[in-house]
C-alpha cells in the first residue's frame, strides 16, 4: 500500500499506531542509516541505503518474532514472497539473536515497490526482499508480535 494508507492497518499489529506516530514526527527519507527506537526492542526501525541484489540471487528470509515492514524511500525494490512450506530446505538455521532464518526455493511472487510504498511479512512469511539494479533507500520497521 501507500505510506498514506498506514494508519488502516494499525489494528492489525501490536504497536502499528507508535509506528504511526514515529512516521508522523520524522520524515523516513532524512533517517540517518542505522537503528532508531521506536518502543524499545518491541517495536524499531532500521533506515538502509544499500545496493540491490539481481533476483537470481535472492534468498528468502522469515522470521519468528517480529513482522517486517518493508517502507521504500528511495528507488525501486521487488520482494519476493512465499507461503511458508515445512519442505523447503533451510539454508541458513533459525538464529534467535537476529530472529531470522533462510529457505532455498524461489519466491512464489514478487511485489514491486516505489518510494513511499510499504510491504508487511508476518512472522513465518518467507519474503525476499532487496531486490533491484540500482541504490535501495529503505525504512525496515521491526514489530514484535511473539514473545
Amino acid at each position: 500500500d501507500r505510506l498514506e494508507n498506514i494508519g488502516r492497518y494499525a489494528g492489525l499489529l501490536p504497536g502499528l499506531h507508535d509506528v504511526c506516530r514515529f512516521l508522523r514526527r520524522h520524515q523516513p527519507a532524512s533517517l540517518e542509516e542505522g537503528r532508531h527506537e521506536i518502543r524499545g526492542n518491541d517495536v524499531y526501525a532500521v533506515a538502509v541505503a544499500a545496493s540491490g541484489r539481481p533476483m537470481k540471487k535472492a534468498r528468502l528470509e522469515a522470521h519468528r518474532k517480529y513482522a517486517d515492514i518493508h517502507l521504500l524511500v528511495g528507488g525501486s525494490e521487488s520482494i519476493g514472497w512465499s507461503l511458508p512450506d515445512p519442505g523447503m530446505e533451510i539454508l541458513r538455521r533459525y538464529d534467535p539473536k537476529a530472529d531470522m532464518e533462510e529457505f532455498s526455493g524461489r519466491p512464489a511472487m514478487w511485489v514491486r515497490l516505489r518510494p513511499c510504498w510499504f510491504a508487511i511479512f508476518m512472522p513465518g512469511e518467507p519474503h525476499a526482499p532487496m531486490v533491484s539494479k540500482g541504490v535501495i533507500n529503505k525504512l525496515v520497521v521491526k514489530i514484535r508480535c511473539v514473545q
